[in-house]
C-alpha cells in the first residue's frame, strides 16, 4: 500500500512539474521577459532548476518504492514545486497587468529582484533535496549492466606495487542512468568484499561538505570516538590514521563540486593507505571526473533494448 502511494506521489508530482513547464512556455509569460536581460537570466535559472527537480524525481521513481526516506522526500519536493508554482502565479497576474496597464521602469526592477529573491529561495530549498544513496542494492533492478559491472570490477582489483597513488575511478553519466546502482553492484560483489579490507560508502551529494564526509567516512570504518567534534583537523588526522595501512575501497556517489582544491585538500587524509586502495566516484560532471580522475573515465550511457 505504502510502495503505490509513493508511486501516485511522483506520477502527481511529474504531472505537476509538465503543467508549470507548459505555463512558461506560453507567450504573454515569454513576452513578460522579453528584451529584460536581467530577467531573461532569472527566466533560464528558474528552467533550469525545475529541470533538476524533474531529473530527480525520476531518480526517486528508480529507487525501491520501500525506502523510508523517499516519501518524506516527496513532501519535500511538494513544498519546492509549489514555490515554483506560486511564482509563476505572480508572474502571470504581473503579465496581465502589464498588458492592461502597462508599467515603469522603476517598477520593473522592483519585479526583476523580488523575483531573482524567490528564485533563489526556490534553489536552496531545491539544493537540500538530494536522495541520499546507501550502498544497499537489490539484485532484480540491475539489468543489461553485466559488461560494465566487470569492467570496473578488474579496475579495482589489480595492485600495482609501483605506483603508491590511490587509483581513482570515475563513473560518469547522467542523472538516474543507473551510475548508483552500478556502484551498488561493485561495492557487494564477494570479490570486492575478499579484496579490500575496509569499504566505505559516501554520498556526497551537490552539497559538498567535507567535515560531513570526513565523519561518514569514520563512520563508515568504524572509528570510535567521532561523537560531535566539528574539529575538521582533528578528523581528518583521525580519519588517515585509521586508513594507515589497510587497503581500502571508497564509493563517493553523486559528487558535484568541481573545486580541485576542495579535492586535493581531503584526498590528504586519503593518502596512507596500503598499495591497492582504490575510489570510486559516481558524478554527472565530466570536468569533476577529469579531476578527480586517475583512470580513464568511463561514460555510462542509456541501457538499449538488446542490452535488457
Amino acid at each position: 500500500m505504502e510502495a503505490a502511494l509513493v508511486h501516485a506521489g511522483c506520477s502527481a508530482l511529474g504531472a505537476f512539474l509538465q503543467v508549470l513547464f507548459d505555463r512558461m512556455a506560453t507567450r504573454d509569460f515569454l513576452n513578460l521577459f522579453r528584451g529584460r536581460k536581467r530577467d531573461t537570466k532569472i527566466l533560464k535559472k528558474l528552467q533550469t532548476t525545475l529541470k533538476t527537480l524533474s531529473i530527480m524525481l525520476d531518480d526517486a521513481e528508480t529507487r525501491e518504492m520501500s525506502d523510508e526516506h523517499v516519501k518524506g522526500w516527496l513532501d519535500d519536493l511538494k513544498d519546492v514545486v509549489c514555490c515554483a508554482d506560486d511564482l509563476l502565479d505572480e508572474v502571470n497576474t504581473e503579465a496581465l497587468w502589464i498588458k492592461v496597464e502597462g508599467e515603469t521602469e522603476e517598477e520593473q526592477g522592483g519585479h526583476t529582484s523580488q523575483k531573482g529573491h524567490q528564485v533563489s529561495i526556490i534553489n536552496a530549498k531545491k539544493a537540500s533535496l538530494r536522495l541520499p544513496s546507501t550502498s544497499l542494492v537489490s539484485e532484480s533492478i540491475v539489468i543489461g549492466r553485466g559488461s560494465e559491472i566487470e569492467k570496473i570490477i578488474n579496475l579495482l582489483l589489480p595492485e600495482d606495487a609501483h605506483n603508491k597513488e590511490i587509483g581513482v575511478i570515475p563513473v560518469v553519466g547522467l542523472g538516474g542512468i543507473g551510475k548508483t546502482t552500478l556502484a551498488q553492484v561493485v561495492f557487494n560483489d564477494e570479490r570486492v568484499k575478499y579484496h579490500f579490507n575496509l569499504r566505505a560508502w559516501v554520498c556526497v551529494s551537490e552539497n559538498y561538505d567535507a567535515l560531513r564526509i570526513t565523519k561518514s567516512l569514520l563512520e563508515e570504518v568504524g572509528s570510535s570516538g567521532v561523537g560531535t567534534s566539528d574539529n575538521f583537523n582533528m578528523l581528518q588526522i583521525k580519519l588517515r590514521e585509521s586508513l594507515k595501512g589497510k587497503k581500502f575501497l571508497i564509493i563517493l556517489d553523486d559528487v558535484w563540486n568541481e573545486q580541485y582544491t576542495d579535492w586535493d585538500i581531503f584526498k590528504n587524509s586519503l593518502r596512507q593507505g596500503a598499495i591497492g586502495s582504490k575510489i570510486l566516484v559516481t558524478t554527472r560532471s565530466e570536468k569533476v571526473a577529469l579531476m578527480m580522475g586517475s583512470e580513464p573515465c568511463h561514460y555510462l550511457s542509456p541501457i538499449g533494448d538488446e542490452d535488457c
